[in-house]
This record gives structure tokens, sequence and C-alpha cells, in this order.
């Protein structure tokens, strides 16, 4: 049988191959026709037809006024709404940007073609859907910056949302001011009123280098030196020299950008993740448009100095976007301006493909994107230093899984300092450091040294192995990795872990900021899926919610962590939630996939997940796909209601991985991402340490595995007490794999169990401290005395 995913994965690179050739002259409009000819030839279709809106409400005002033909309409419609009904010789698709339809696709089939398959065929079916989010991208960058400037009061905007009316009038706030409709494809060559540029900075004044060192918190370990940079102040860059710079030499540094943006494509999807690669898709396609590069050349060929044209335009489109409430078109605001930044130091002959903006730089950021984090680390960055509220839960594990030092620091004086101001980041002392001394270099470089060979010495497992097999514990758990990115599974590998104990599938979401087609999910989930084709996959649904948004799903909720997010998340979305199931269940054919629900307070939840697993390996199935057609099924518990009912959602699931970082806030109502609430955010108050004794004494009756995947799997203090419990298996980090083996071989149950019972008996929060930090120390004396 020939899989259709491999024609799928043809279709997707023409597509980007046309995409990141496209000269940026090229009208929108032909864009568009340009795809529906690749289309046209690949599927052997007698035709290929792309309708496309801006902010689509009214489907009747998709349609061209000729198109009156009320049969196919409705088969269209049908296709937009989500029903599966057909209408001979044609198939047909919707276009989205996350949930919002901004157009579709429609192919005309010859269904009496000799050797030609019947217009159903499921493979142009398949391909039909999974290309629609790819070409979505395509045109929604384009989109976007050709509404820029598009109505006089652009305040508060957001050309996504839904409150077109049927006549095609588009209202704003409270005033209801009434514009008329522009259409995408208007031909209309009238000048566009654009808002004008953002005032340029005086140098502040009191800028100034501390003389003493600052405290930070350490958010992703890691010794750095090296010159600061503000995140804020891409295009800060002298005008000297602009006159004498030609239209040859933008052109030449258009070609130079486009060759490095391809090039950290390539070296991002090798290292890091297909979804950090589709990053600098948007990066090149945004590159490419007319309203972007060819104003800045239509401004160059009229006279104006080539930089001050780079900067005016990139200036015109930052100022639309940083003015909308979407967080994921504000996103792009940073992505225009570095590419301006990028084109002006290739016109200056000062950036290369080797030595990129913020190669080895610390970078000083209020606040910052997982995607804009992502694309650092493809850019080889050296550090971050985020200042006052700028990190997030899901920022710092990004960070960790990038093995990008990272610092947490609440004095703002840091976004004073002058760029190129040499820093340290010192995570052993909590501090960073202005114009370090090489004394004190040399020893945080030692330090370093150590630290590292502690993660990656897997020379030490023989004798670690030596240890366990004693038998000193009762039981031994398996020790499994914690996966973000496709580089977490690779280091995995690497440092022995037994398999994937939790992969976090909403990071993918999380770095694009929008929703994935199933296509997409299958490449990311099966590539991870391959570094453990042997070993269990516990592959966690998406965690949507919380302090983990995405741009299209904007809840405006008063407290996010307890509203939609988790299981509640997936079931309220239910076309993207069978997307995400249908591509685990492909990539888990054959393989030992275990899914689980993120978030789940009642057996309801599971009773539906069920239903939707049913739906999707019936319909893969009869669609011919493999897929994995019995997965053992389980639940995080994170909740106190998922504690309180746990014997009910055993007799569900096959096994439960607790969640210790959400179970602690919601058991102590202190929010972890609370900088003020750290002290009582805590794995080893007696509450948590109560629960978690009687949660997994309680479940061991039933035959269900018992798994921890919270940070404190790999706590010197907290790993006791797992055992004394008999945990089936823990789930950490990749850099604490070698580290938490060593902690376990360094101890035995007559130990354990004192620490556990010690532990529970403690009821002053200090004494508990006490206790915690001389357990820790003995152990780490314990593992320094047997293993080094």
């Amino acid at each position: 049988m020939i899989k259709p995913n491999q024609q799928v994965l043809k279709l997707i690179k023409a597509i980007e191959e046309m995409a990141a050739t496209i000269n940026p002259s090229v009208p929108f409009e032909q864009r568009a026709k340009k795809v529906a000819e690749i289309l046209t030839k690949f599927l052997n279709a007698n035709s290929i037809t792309i309708y496309l809106h801006s902010h689509v409400q009214d489907i009747y005002t998709v349609w061209p006024e000729s198109f009156e033909n009320k049969e196919r309409k409705d088969h269209i419609y049908n296709f937009w709404l989500g029903k599966e009904k057909t209408y001979k010789g044609e198939v047909g698709t919707v276009l989205k940007r996350g949930r919002n339809k901004i157009g579709a696709i429609l192919g005309s089939f010859d269904t009496n073609a000799p050797n030609e398959p019947d217009f159903n065929d499921i493979r142009k079916v398949i391909a039909f859907h999974s290309i629609a989010h790819r070409i979505s991208l395509i045109f929604e960058n384009g989109l976007l910056l050709q509404m820029r400037g598009r109505f006089p009061d652009q305040k508060g905007w957001d050309p996504f949302s839904r409150d077109m009316d049927r006549r095609g009038l588009r209202f704003y706030g409270k005033q209801r001011r009434p514009y008329p409709y522009r259409d995408f494809f208007d031909d209309t060559n009238a000048e566009l009123e654009l808002p004008p540029p953002l005032p340029e900075m005086d140098e502040d004044s009191s800028s100034s280098i501390p003389e003493s060192p600052i405290f930070a918190e350490t958010v992703s370990s890691g010794f750095f030196e090296g010159d600061s940079i503000l995140w804020e102040s891409n295009l800060d860059i002298d005008m000297e020299g602009d006159k004498e710079l030609k239209v040859e030499d933008l052109e030449e540094a258009y070609k130079a950008t486009k060759s490095q943006l391809i090039q950290i494509k390539q070296e991002a999807s090798e290292k890091l993740d297909n979804a950090v690669a589709a990053i600098f898709d948007a990066h090149l396609l945004m590159l490419s448009d007319a309203q972007f590069y060819g104003r800045i050349k239509e401004k160059s060929e009229k006279g104006k100095p080539i930089i001050e044209a780079i900067r005016d335009v990139v200036q015109e489109l930052e100022s639309v976007f940083q003015s909308l409430e979407d967080k994921g078109i504000r996103e792009k605001a940073q992505d225009i301006k570095d590419l301006g930044a990028r084109l002006i130091r290739n016109l200056r002959g000062d950036s290369t493909v080797s030595e990129l903006r913020y190669s080895d730089k610390v970078i000083l950021a209020e606040e910052m994107f997982p995607s804009e984090l992502v694309a650092l680390a493809a850019q080889n960055v050296g550090a971050i230093i985020l200042i006052d509220s700028g990190m997030t839960s899901h920022l710092s594990i990004l960070a960790r899984s990038l093995e990008i030092p990272t610092m947490l620091t609440l004095d703002s004086s840091l976004l004073k300092i002058p760029d190129k101001t040499r820093l340290a980041l010192d995570p052993y002392n909590s501090q960073i450091l202005f114009n370090p001394q090489p004394e004190h270099i040399q020893q945080l470089r030692i330090y370093e040294k150590q630290r590292k060979q502690e993660i990656d010495d897997v020379s030490v497992l023989s004798a670690v192995h030596l240890r366990l097999e004693q038998h000193l514990l009762d039981v031994i758990p398996a020790i499994r990795a914690n996966v973000n990115l496709y580089h977490d599974a690779q280091r995995a590998k690497t440092l022995c872990a037994e398999g994937i104990g939790l992969y976090r599938s909403e990071f993918p979401y999380i770095i694009r900021s929008d929703y994935l087609g199933e296509e997409d999910q299958y490449a990311i989930y099966s590539r991870i899926a391959d570094t453990f084709p042997e070993a269990p996959l516990y592959f966690r649904t998406a965690d949507i919610g919380g302090d983990k948004e995405l741009s299209w799903n904007k809840q405006n909720e008063a407290n996010p962590f307890l509203g939609v997010r988790g299981i509640r998340f997936s079931l309220s979305n239910p076309e993207m939630f069978q997307d995400q199931l249908r591509a685990m269940l492909r990539a888990g054919y054959e393989r030992d996939l275990r899914i689980m629900f993120p978030m789940v307070s009642g057996v309801e939840e599971i009773h539906s997940a069920k239903e939707h697993i049913k739906k999707a390996i019936d319909c893969l199935v009869q669609e011919g796909y493999d897929c994995n057609r019995n997965p053992k099924l389980g639940a995080m518990i994170e909740l106190p209601s998922a504690v309180i009912i746990a014997e009910r959602l055993a007799e569900e699931l096959d096994f439960f991985s607790i969640g210790t970082n959400d179970l602690v806030m919601y058991l102590l109502g202190a929010d972890r991402t609370n900088g003020n609430l750290i002290d009582l955010y805590c794995i080893h108050h007696p509450a948590v340490l109560i629960t978690l004794d009687s949660l997994i004494k309680r479940l061991s009756t039933y035959d269900v595995e018992i798994s921890v995947c919270g940070d404190s799997a790999s706590d010197p203090a907290m790993l006791p007490f797992y055992l004394a419990l008999k945990i089936s298996s823990i789930s950490v980090s990749p850099d604490n794999l070698i580290k938490v083996r060593k902690y376990i071989a360094a101890l035995d149950q007559a130990k354990v169990e004192e620490i556990h019972d010690r532990m529970l008996a403690i009821r002053d929060s200090a004494e508990m401290n006490a206790y915690v930090k001389s357990v820790a120390q003995e152990i780490e004396e314990r593992v320094h005395e047997l293993f080094e």
C-alpha cells in the first residue's frame, strides 16, 4: 500500500521550495496562482482554485460575483463547516489561521481519465487537509503585511477577529465607526495612509554600569561570559556611509540575508526540532514580501538613503503590529526588526552566516516569546538575562531544553547599561558580574567544567549498575526522560535513558504560537519516537492554557490556571484534538505508545477522551493508515480532585504520572510563576508530603503504573521519599539522568524509609528546610564517596 504521507511530503516540499525562492516583487495574487499551479501539476488535477479572504465571517462574501453555481458553492460550504460531503469530481478543504478561516482550496478531477483514481481517492483528500496549514502560513504573513496601514484607526485592531458584519463593514470598539471592507485582492493603487514612524529615543544619559554584582535566580544552569546586547536595540546602528550605498548593494544584502536564514533553518532542523525550523519559514516569507523588501526597494529607488528606507519600513510595520491585541501578531514585530537589522548589517558588511548578530552574546530582555528564544538558540546565543517579570514556566523549561544559560533578576538597572558591557552569569553564587576579573572567571570555568562532566559522564554508569545489582532497594524505578524538543530526545538517548517518560506535546504549538496540522505533528512525533524504538513512549496531549498560551486562543480568563487548560482545552477543540491523537497513533505504530491526559479533574473527562481515541483509531483504520490500535492510556495527577478520586480513575486507566510542579501549586494555592510566593511554593510542605504518601499507597492496590515527572523527581531529598513508596518510574530532564542514577545507587531501603518517616513527622517548615538540606548534603557526600 502506498503511504499517503509520502506524497504529501513531496507536495509540501515543492510548496516550501516555491515559497523560499519567490521574487519579493511578485504581487500577492500571483503567489496564490503559483501555489495553485503546483497543486494542479502535482495532483494531476483539472484545476485547483484557491479562495482567500482577509477576515471571513460570511461565507458568501468570499466568492466572486461570477461564481453562481449554487451546487458547487454548497459543496465548498460543507467543507467550510467541516462536513465531509462530496461533490462529483471535486475535493476541498479550508485554510485556517488557528481556528479562524481565511480561505479555501477546491480541486477538480477527471473521474473518467484512464489510470486515474476516483475523485474521492484518499490520497487527494489527505493531501488537501495536510497542506492546508503550510499554505495558510504562506498567505498569513503577506496578509498581515498588506493590511499594514489599511485603516486610519489602528488602535486595538485585530485583523483576524470575528466582528465584521454581514455587509462587509468593520467596526471599532464602542464607537462602531464603519470602514468600507477592502478585498484582499483589491487592485486599487491608491496611496495608503501610514502611521507615523516611531520617534527615535535619545541615548539615556543615566546609563551606567553597576560596580557590584547583582542577585539573580538561575533558570537554566550554566556559566557564560560575553558582551551584553539589549533585546530591543536591533536598529541602533549609525547612518555613516548610508548615502554611498546603492540599490545594487541592497539586492546583494537581500540575497545574503536570505542565504543566512535558509542556513539557520537547516541547522535548527538538524539540531533542535522541526517546529523550530518552521519559525524561519515565516521569516523567509516575510523577507520576500513586497510590503517589506518591496517597499524598501521602492523607497530606495525614489532616492531615499537605503538604511533610512529600511528603518522607515520596519518602524511602520512594527508600530502596526505592536498596536494589536493578538500576542502572536505582536510577536511578528520582533521578526520585522530582526530582518531589518540583518539587512543593515549585511549592507555594512559586518555580518556573516557564521558570525550572527546574537552569537555568543548575553541578551538582556524584559519579555521574550518562546519562538524568539528558539530563534536565538538557532543563532548560537550565549546567555539570556530576563528582567522583572519576563519569565514563565514554559520559557524556563524551554531554556533548559535548549541548554541556554538563563537567569532572572528584578534589578531593572541592567536595562540601562550600554551594549557590549562585559557580563558573566554566575549560577553557582546566584549573581551577575560586571566586567569580571580574570581570576574569578577562571574559577567559574572550573566549576562549569565539573558540572558538565557530571551531566555527561556515562562512564560512571557501570559502577552505578554494579551498585544497583546488590539489591539494596526493594524496588528500583525505571529512569526515563522528560522531552520537549527533538534535541532533548537525542540527549536522553546519549545519556542512556530508559525511554521517554514525558513528551510535552504542547511545545511545538507554543514555539510556533499556532495550530499544527496532523502531518506536521506526525513528522515531529515520529522523529522523537525513532530515538527510542523499543522503549516506552509517554506522550502527553497538549497542555495548553495557564501560562502556555496560543495567539489564537484568547480566552481572556481572570485566572487562566483555573480555566480552560489541559484536557479541558483539548475537549473544547475537538478538531485540533483529533489531529493530535491521529498523529500520535500513527507515530506510535508498532511501538509501546502510552497517551496521557493533563489536568484531569474527573472520570467524565476520561470517558470523553476515550471516545476521541476510539474515533481517531476507527478513522485511521478506515483510511488505510498504519497506527497503534491499542495504546495504553493514563492521566496526570495535578489537581486535588484527581487525588481524591484516584481510585475511580484507576479503574479506567493503565498508568498515572504525578505532575508535582502543578500539584504543589494547586494544593498550596501558590502560583509557581509568582516570585513573591517562592518561599510558600515548596515540595517539602507537610500538606504535599502527606498527599503524596496517601495517594501512592492507595493506588498501590491497583494494577496501574505510578510515575513522578515533576522537578521533585531529581530532588536528592525527595528521591528517598519516593523510593520508600516503591514508585514504578521517574522521569527527569536529560541533564539529570546521570545524577539521579547516582543518587539512587547511593541509597538503601533502610535509609529511604528512615528519611520518608522523618519527613512525614516534621510539622515545622523551618525544621523541614533544615532537615531536607542535611539529607541532600548527606546523599551528595555519599555519591562523591562511591563514584568520584
